[in-house]
């Protein structure tokens, strides 16, 4: 079994186009690593934490774009995303967020990660975020393999669960 952290999703997704050098290679990483997959029968997990995870990512994300082209347009910046919901330009943003989820429901199965210790979580914020930390005790416990191009995930621990793409390299480690 296999987890794909949200970075990978995002790359995989085409939730933003990639323009730095950096990000062409991720995408490219994520593509191959899906494609390799999908041949090998592996069993592709997520989670609804990590979906909604993906929504706000893809809120934050399209809104920043949006903001952009308004500006560009002489129009109104946006503030916040309470503000970016009531506009006419967030509908499509909603549709991608469903579109999204169908896609990682096609690819992935979702399971419930189940308990999680949340003071260990808080311990650990200086190393990674909270849903790092979720998808990394998850990963460990159940020996599923954890993908991602964060270093902050190594952060977390050696763990042979965990598999970080080497931009210098090119691979998975």
């Amino acid at each position: 079994m296999i987890f794909l952290d949200t970075c990978v999703w995002i790359e995989l997704l085409g939730v933003r186009t990639p323009v730095k050098q950096h990000e062409i290679i991720q995408a490219k990483a994520a593509t191959y690593l899906l494609e390799k997959m999908i041949p090998d029968k592996k069993n592709i997990i997520t989670c609804k934490e990590q979906i909604l995870e993906l929504v706000s990512s893809i809120e934050k994300v399209t809104m920043r774009t949006v903001n952009k082209t308004r500006k560009q347009n002489k129009k109104p910046g946006i503030s916040n995303l309470k503000e970016f919901r009531m506009l006419q330009e967030f509908q499509a943003t909603k549709e991608l967020c469903k579109e999204v989820i169908d896609d990682i429901q096609y690819f992935a199965t979702v399971s419930d990660i189940g308990e999680y210790d949340i003071s260990s979580i808080l311990q650990r914020l200086e190393l990674a975020d909270i849903n790092d930390c979720l998808y990394y005790d998850y990963c460990v416990r159940k020996n599923i393999g954890l993908y991602t191009f964060d270093s902050d995930l190594m952060k977390l621990g050696n763990s042979k669960v965990l598999h970080r793409f080497n931009t210098e390299t090119g691979t998975w480690n």
